[in-house]
């Protein structure tokens, strides 16, 4: 079994600039092919508005993955 990891920009409403429109961009480029995706949130702070959007909106084979929990 071949499993591959693809590490992508981080996802917000309002890119930062045409640099973070492309990378996000990208990230849902391969979001859209994965067969599993991890969404990932810092424990060690509340959620935004975009990652609680993100969050609800989650697919069934999503696994959400709470960083930071030892700073929480």
């Amino acid at each position: 079994v071949t499993v591959e990891f693809v590490d992508t920009a981080g996802q917000s409403e309002t890119p930062l600039d045409a640099i973070d429109r492309q990378s996000q961009a990208a990230s849902r480029e391969q979001a859209s092919r994965a067969d599993v995706r991890l969404l990932c949130f810092d424990a060690s702070r509340p959620l935004t508005p975009d990652e609680r959007q993100r969050r609800a909106e989650r697919q069934e084979d999503d696994l959400v993955v709470w960083t930071k929990c030892d700073a929480a």
